[in-house]
């Protein structure tokens, strides 16, 4: 059995709402809804596009075992941060 780590895209986004939810209801310990779904959807197709988010899915056996993703954001120059 060998890992793979696949780079999703927006071909993948049932999937990747899918594990969101899984995730979210692991987290925060509350059942899925519609406007949930709805907006991560809705994020996905956003940053996925622009690449201000990364998701990630790893498969044995094409089966997913693991998911992660990373955004991206660009903070504003401040007192303790001023390179942003």
């Amino acid at each position: 059995m060998e890992l793979v780590i696949k780079k999703m895209s927006l071909e993948d986004l049932d999937m990747l709402v899918e594990l969101r939810m899984e995730v979210l209801k692991h987290v925060f310990h509350q059942e899925e809804t519609e406007e949930l779904k709805d907006a991560n959807k809705e994020y996905y197709k956003t940053h996925l596009k622009d690449d201000t988010h990364i998701a990630a899915v790893g498969f044995l056996d094409d089966k997913a075992v693991c998911c992660g993703g990373v955004c991206f954001y660009e903070e504003m120059p401040s007192p303790d941060n001023p390179s942003g």
